[in-house]
């Protein structure tokens, strides 16, 4: 399996690679996507898990290999496609949101969770940390998103 991620910056594209991407692209350079599914090989992606559905998902549809599959996590507006490319390799779009996980669902992801921490296949990446006296600055570097997306923001509390 190789595994390619996307990002806008060049600290970006190190983040994605050193989180376990074999190939990273540059998502602001016109091409990007021809040029990553030219580095599999031509055939395609088997999964596509998009963060943007609203901005990417037509494009996803013309690098999708047959029954492939998009998962959609995140969108933040309408989207229009062309269903041509979705009929043309029997591929699929699903979508996913944790909010709909039954109690069981929870308890098995929190496990395999854990389980990821405590063998090092999963490690969480802190962007800032934030005293809680300072949360008016988190919220406006959430809202800002200067410098992309690189990690979680952590309130601190403290005694």
């Amino acid at each position: 399996m190789t595994v390619c991620g996307t990002a806008g910056s060049e600290s970006g594209l190190e983040l994605v690679k050193k989180n376990g991407a074999h190939l990273v692209f540059n998502h602001k350079e016109k091409g990007y996507l021809e040029e990553a599914a030219k580095a599999v090989g031509g055939q395609g992606f088997d999964v596509i898990i998009e963060n943007a559905s609203d901005i990417n998902l037509d494009k996803d549809l013309t690098v999708v290999a047959p029954n492939a599959r998009i998962v959609v996590v995140g969108n933040r507006g309408s989207v229009e496609i062309s269903p041509r490319y979705l009929m043309a390799e029997e591929a699929s779009i699903v979508g996913c949101a944790l909010f709909r996980s039954t109690p069981e669902e929870w308890v098995e992801t929190a496990a395999a969770v854990v389980s990821g921490l405590d063998v090092g296949f999963l490690s969480p990446f802190v962007d800032k940390e934030y005293p809680m006296e300072n949360v008016q600055d988190s919220h406006a570097d959430v809202l800002s998103h200067e410098g992309g997306s690189r990690g979680k923001l952590v309130l601190t509390i403290t005694k």
